[in-house]
């Protein structure tokens, strides 16, 4: 199954991505159901206003930011990372749920093709 995730993700976004001087790593496993591809990634730690779930242009794109101030400390974590997705997505019925820190992204396909660009709304 990682295999078939790598593909999806691809050489080029398969890297740790540096922010802020903070190396970060997002935990992402991809399934493939009889009619979507089902992607879950683990954002432990973070409010669901504080990640950003974007499809454009063939990938789905996930970030998360999350800063404290507390007594003169401040620390943030940030996580990012893309996914290429498959031709055969219906890019006007994605979904995404957020709960006890896991994101699912579920990307239901269909026999024709098309694509757009637009933000994923988060439940």
């Amino acid at each position: 199954m990682n295999r078939f995730f790598d593909q999806f993700r691809g050489d080029t976004f398969d890297w740790p991505t540096v922010r802020g001087g903070q190396e970060t790593d997002l935990n992402l496993t991809m399934e493939r159901t009889e009619d979507a591809y089902v992607v879950l990634a683990d954002l432990p730690g973070f409010e669901r206003e504080e990640i950003d779930l974007t499809f454009e242009e063939g990938t789905v794109e996930i970030s998360a930011t999350h800063e404290v101030d507390e007594d003169s400390h401040y620390r943030s974590r940030a996580v990012f990372d893309r996914i290429t997705v498959p031709d055969d997505i219906d890019v006007e019925a994605l979904t995404a749920t957020y709960q006890n820190g896991v994101l699912e992204i579920t990307l239901p396909t269909r026999a024709e093709l098309t694509e757009s660009g637009h933000r994923i709304d988060i439940e």
